[in-house]
C-alpha cells in the first residue's frame, strides 16, 4: 500500500493498489478480525489524499469479498441447526458480540449498559496481562505450558478467571511494557503516520468490545508493538542505544530461556 504511493507512474501505482486490496480482502476471508486492515488502509489513503486510490481500492475489496458474504448470508444455519451443532462456529458475529461470553449462547445476553464494563475488563486484560504475556511469557508460565497463554490468559470475565495472570507482581511488569509501547506509538506519531499506526488502534478497539479473552486478539500485533517498544524506550533513553540493548538483551534471554526448557 505503501508503494502505491511512492510510485509516481500511474499504471504502477494502480498495480500496487490493486495488490495490497487483494491481500487486504485475502485477511479478511482467513480471519474476519483482518477487516481492520481494510478500514486502516482505507483511511491512510484518505489521510494521503489519494481519493481515486481509495476508490480503486474500496471496489477491489468488494469485488473480493462480496461473493463469499452474499453466499454465507445466504447458507446461513436456521435457530434449529445452531442448537443442535451447539458450537461457535454457527453464531455469527453480530450474536456473539452480545452473548456475555462468545459463542456460549447459555450464558445469556448482555444489554449496551453493561459494554462500559466488558472493554473496562478487556482494558486491564491488553495493558496489564497481555502485552506481558507477549514479551515476556516465561514470567508468566513454566515452559512445559507453552502455546496455553493463548487460551489461559486473562482475568476474570463476567464467568471465571483464567488461570494466568493473576499475580499483581507479573501485571506490573505487563503495564510497565504497555506504559513504554504507548509513549512509542505517540512518538511514531510525531514521527510520521503509517498504515500501522492505523492499524493498530483500530485492532485493540474491535478486542476490548469482544467478549473474550484478549490474548489472541492481541497476539498477531506484536510485530508493531515491539517496534513501538523500543521507540518507547528510546524515548526514555533519550536517544541512548545502549540502554535500548540491555532491556532487549533482557526480553530475548528470557524468550530464549523459554525455549530452551520447552
Amino acid at each position: 500500500l505503501h508503494r502505491s504511493v511512492e510510485f509516481g507512474d500511474p499504471r504502477r501505482a494502480g498495480a500496487f493498489t490493486v495488490a495490497a486490496a487483494i491481500a487486504a480482502a485475502a485477511t479478511v476471508l482467513i480471519r474476519s478480525a483482518g477487516i481492520a486492515l481494510v478500514l486502516a488502509a482505507a483511511m491512510w489513503l484518505l489521510k494521503e489524499r489519494r481519493r481515486s486510490r481509495t476508490a480503486l481500492f474500496a471496489a477491489i475489496v468488494a469485488v473480493c469479498l462480496l461473493p463469499w458474504m452474499l453466499y454465507s448470508r445466504a447458507h446461513a444455519p436456521t435457530p434449529q441447526e445452531r442448537a443442535a451443532h451447539g458450537g461457535a462456529v454457527v453464531y455469527g458475529y453480530t450474536d456473539q458480540f452480545w452473548m456475555r461470553w462468545a459463542g456460549s449462547p447459555s450464558f445469556g445476553r448482555i444489554t449496551p449498559a453493561e459494554l462500559p464494563a466488558r472493554i473496562g475488563t478487556n482494558l486491564v486484560d491488553v495493558f496489564g496481562r497481555d502485552l506481558g504475556g507477549i514479551l515476556v511469557p516465561a514470567l508468566f508460565r513454566g515452559a512445559s505450558e507453552s502455546g496455553e497463554e493463548v487460551v489461559a490468559l486473562g482475568g476474570r470475565a463476567g464467568l471465571s478467571a483464567a488461570s494466568m495472570g493473576g499475580a499483581s507482581e507479573t501485571m506490573a511488569i505487563s503495564f510497565l511494557f504497555g506504559g513504554i509501547a504507548l509513549l512509542g506509538y505517540f512518538r511514531k506519531i510525531r514521527e510520521h503516520v503509517t498504515v500501522a499506526e492505523l492499524l493498530v488502534p483500530i485492532s485493540l478497539a474491535m478486542t476490548l468490545v469482544w467478549p473474550f479473552w484478549s490474548f489472541r486478539f492481541v497476539l498477531p500485533l506484536t510485530p508493531f508493538l515491539y517496534v513501538y517498544l523500543i521507540a518507547g524506550m528510546q524515548t526514555l533513553a533519550r536517544g541512548s542505544m545502549r540502554a535500548v540493548r540491555i532491556a532487549l538483551l533482557c526480553v530475548i534471554g528470557l524468550n530464549l530461556y523459554d525455549h530452551g526448557g520447552y
